[in-house]
């Protein structure tokens, strides 16, 4: 009989086993305990969710996590030599499985582990209601550069009740016309056509945005590019416009044409005159046989009967022969402020001072006393201004 120590059991052992076979055993046993699952753990120098986060999922769907396991020279640790777990802060919002993937169960907030060893890194998922259905009420929208703008989203679950706070994500078609936030926030960019996707839960909606350039080819308005006007009120608009040469010289009385975007809102005559029609918001697009391109604003109008201030400030000023004063103009409808009212500026003696028509900028001309009028949704406003 042969007496040979065994590496797994730590004692002494009588048997007929040859030394040969007992080697073999010895070196097996030590190649497990250098590079099996317990000593590479051991080597684990980072656990990372590469999966990038936080992740948003919806009822109904699922989700794969992706990870690397490192040692401390940096390289990847293959997930099965060593013992990896996950796990979740909340089973009752979102499990997870021993291969990584989440199943939500209920809406909120859970934050799913992966560990090896004392090695772990996490990741938050945010789980919302089942989407059955999402659809954008608006078929297409217009927008004038740099104009921001959001738009009506309609999300139902399976039994037709509107969802709240769904996970959506929005995209563009072509974010060099407009772009989208994570919030659905439209900013326009420049001329063209873009695609509005949203989506979410598998489902999917789309609308069309056409931008407008707020100037192009030497047509531009200078003063702004949204105005906001009172049904039946008529403005002549045409000083509203700038028309310029290939030199960047203004053409003085350069010949203007109007179109809108929607009709019903507000006409615009052929000599330039503007009249509020009827509650909305329109965009007037002017164009010029004298230049290229053309120049867009945007007109909105409000019921006359909702305005309810109009006063202009200060009530009274004092200027230098020369000098100037920006007279504001307060405008509410209903309440709301409006701050780009397009209220006509006029003065009772323009040789003491003047006033641009539409900014109300008033310019001290020589010593004496000028009222400044500004009317608009048939109401009417006045400041006195002396000019020393």
């Amino acid at each position: 009989m042969k007496i040979f120590f065994s590496a797994l059991r730590g004692r002494i052992v009588r048997g007929a086993i040859p030394l040969a076979a007992c080697s073999l055993l010895v070196a097996a046993v030590a190649c497990e305990d250098d590079d099996g699952p317990t000593g590479l753990d051991d080597d684990v120098e980072t656990v990372e969710f590469t999966t990038a986060g936080p992740i948003d999922l919806e009822i109904g769907s699922t989700s794969q996590l992706a990870f690397e396991i490192r040692d401390a020279g940096g390289n990847l640790i293959d997930p099965d030599d060593v013992d990896v777990t996950f796990t979740s802060s909340s089973q009752t919002i979102a499990t997870v499985s021993t291969a990584g993937l989440i199943t939500p169960v209920a809406p909120g907030t859970a934050t799913i582990t992966i560990q090896v060893g004392t090695i772990s890194d996490t990741i938050t998922v945010n789980i919302g209601p089942e989407i059955s259905s999402i659809d954008i009420v608006d078929t297409e929208l217009d927008l004038v550069s740099d104009e921001t703008s959001t738009f009506e989203i309609e999300v139902l679950n399976a039994v037709g009740d509107p969802v709240t706070d769904p996970n959506l994500t929005f995209t563009s078609s072509n974010n060099a016309v407009v772009t989208v936030d994570d919030d659905g926030t439209l900013t326009a960019v420049g001329p063209g056509t873009a695609t509005i996707t949203a989506s979410g839960g598998g489902e999917s909606d789309t609308f069309e945005v056409t931008v407008f350039a707020d100037a192009s080819g030497g047509l531009s308005a200078p003063i702004g590019s949204s105005f906001t006007v009172a049904t039946g009120d008529a403005v002549e608009i045409n000083d509203l416009f700038e028309v310029r040469d290939a030199g960047g010289v203004i053409i003085p009385d350069a010949e203007l044409v109007f179109a809108t975007t929607t009709g019903g809102i507000v006409n615009v005559d052929a000599a330039g005159e503007l009249t509020g029609v009827a509650p909305g918001t329109t965009l007037v697009t002017v164009t010029s046989p004298d230049a290229t391109g053309s120049s867009t604003v945007r007109l909105n109008v409000v019921d006359v009967g909702a305005l309810d201030v109009f006063e202009v400030s200060p009530a009274t000023a004092t200027v230098a022969v020369a000098g100037i004063v920006d007279l504001g103009l307060g405008v509410e409808a209903d309440g709301t402020d409006i701050n780009d009212f397009l209220g006509l500026f006029t003065t009772s003696d323009p040789a003491i001072a003047t006033v641009n028509p539409f900014t109300g900028v008033v310019t001290g001309v020589a010593p004496g006393t000028a009222t400044i009028t500004v009317a608009g949704g048939g109401l009417t406003s006045e400041s006195v201004i002396t000019v020393e």
